[in-house]
C-alpha cells in the first residue's frame, strides 16, 4: 500500500516549489506584484475555505472559486518552527480601469497578516478587496496563530459585473523580527479609497526585514453575492461595465485584389449598416403575417444554379446555410 501523503510531502520537497513558481509565471503573479522579480515558494501553503459542514474549497495554482464560495474565513495551513514570526498576504493584481470605484490606479488589492506560528496551523480572518488598489486585514499574533489583534477588518471579494476573471494571491514571507506594522497599515474602514495602498511598495519598505517564502493562489468572477458587498457594505452603487470592441482593421482597398473572394472582399468595405439592411431585406422577402412560416429546406443546396459564377454560389450557400452575415434570417 502506497502511503499517499508521503508521496505528497516527499514531491513537495523535491518538485513542489519549482512547480508552484513555474505556474505562477505563467499567470503572471511575479510580473504583476514584484516587477518580475522571482522568489521560490521553500515552504508549502495550504489555503482552504469551508464549502459545507463536510467539504472544504482548496485553493492551489489558479483554480477557479466563486465569492460566495470564498465569503468566509479561510483556512491557513504551514509548518514552521516554533516561536517563528510570519505575514501572510493576500493580493488582487489584477487592475480596472473605472475611477468611480478605483480611485487610485496601478494597486492591487491586499490582507495581510502577522502571524507567530507554533502549531502550524491556523484559521485566520482574511480575505481581499478587489481592483487596482491594495487593500488589507492585518493580524498580528504573538504566540499562536489562532490568537491575535486585528488591525484592519475583512471583506469578501467583490469583482464587479462584466471585468472578467481575477487573480487571488496568497504570499507567506518569513520576518526576520518583530515588525511594528501600525506605520504602514490603515483602520478598519470599508472605503476603497482609505483601506489603498501598494502591494509592491510595502514590500520594498519591508524586504530587509522579511522574505517570501510561500504562494498560493485561484482566479474569482462576478457572482451575485458581489452586489450585496457594494451596496450594503461598501455603501455605494455597483458598477457593470461592458467590454467596448474597437473596429476591426482593414488595410487600404486594392482596385484589383489578388487571389480574394470577390464578394466577401468588397464586404469587408462596406458599412455595416447596408449589411444589415441587405439581410432584413431577404428576410422581409419570406415573412408574410398571413402565411405560416414554411419549413426549412433539407438538403439546401441540392438546387443551386450549376451556371452561377463562383463568387455568386458562395454567397448563395452562405445564405442558404445561414453563415456569415446571414445567420440572422431566420
Amino acid at each position: 500500500i502506497v502511503d499517499l501523503d508521503a508521496v505528497k510531502e516527499t514531491w513537495l520537497e523535491e518538485t513542489g516549489a519549482n512547480f508552484v513558481k513555474e505556474n505562477a509565471e505563467h499567470y503572471g503573479i511575479y510580473r504583476d506584484l514584484f516587477d518580475n522579480a522571482i522568489f521560490h515558494c521553500v515552504t508549502p501553503l495550504d489555503i482552504y475555505y469551508d464549502f459545507s459542514k463536510k467539504e472544504v474549497m482548496p485553493v492551489f495554482q489558479g483554480n477557479y472559486i466563486l465569492p460566495q464560495d470564498a465569503a468566509t474565513v479561510p483556512h491557513v495551513n504551514f509548518k514552521s518552527e516554533p516561536d517563528s514570526l510570519w505575514t501572510l498576504l493576500m493580493t488582487a493584481p489584477d487592475k480596472e480601469t473605472y475611477q468611480e470605484v478605483m480611485l487610485l490606479k496601478g494597486k492591487n488589492s491586499v490582507i495581510i497578516y502577522n502571524l507567530s506560528q507554533q502549531t502550524g496551523q491556523a484559521i485566520i480572518d482574511m480575505f481581499s478587496f478587489y481592483s487596482n488598489k491594495k487593500r488589507r486585514l492585518i493580524l498580528e499574533i504573538n504566540t499562536d496563530v489562532t490568537k491575535g489583534e486585528e488591525l484592519c477588518n475583512y471583506i469578501q471579494p467583490f469583482p464587479a459585473n462584466g471585468t472578467g476573471y481575477h487573480r487571488y494571491v496568497f504570499i507567506l514571507f518569513k520576518q526576520e523580527k518583530k515588525i511594528d506594522f501600525t506605520v504602514t497599515c490603515i483602520p478598519c474602514f470599508t472605503s476603497l479609497e482609505d483601506r489603498t495602498f501598494s502591494t509592491l511598495e510595502f514590500y520594498r519598505n519591508l524586504q530587509d526585514e522579511m522574505t517570501p517564502a510561500g504562494l498560493s493562489f485561484y482566479q474569482s468572477e462576478y457572482d451575485d453575492s458581489v452586489k450585496n458587498v457594494f451596496w450594503n457594505i461598501l455603501g455605494m452603487k455597483e458598477p457593470t461595465f461592458e467590454f467596448m470592441h474597437p473596429p476591426p482593421y482593414h488595410p487600404k482597398q486594392k482596385k484589383y485584389p489578388h487571389k480574394q473572394s470577390f464578394d466577401r472582399y468588397l464586404d469587408r468595405y462596406r458599412d455595416i449598416k447596408d449589411i444589415r439592411e441587405e439581410v432584413l431585406v431577404e428576410k422581409l422577402k419570406n415573412t408574410s403575417p398571413f402565411k405560416e412560416r414554411e419549413p426549412n429546406i433539407k438538403y439546401p443546396l441540392l438546387n443551386r444554379n450549376p451556371n452561377n459564377p463562383s463568387w455568386l454560389k458562395l454567397k448563395e450557400r452562405h445564405k442558404l446555410l445561414r453563415e456569415m452575415q446571414w445567420k440572422d434570417l431566420d
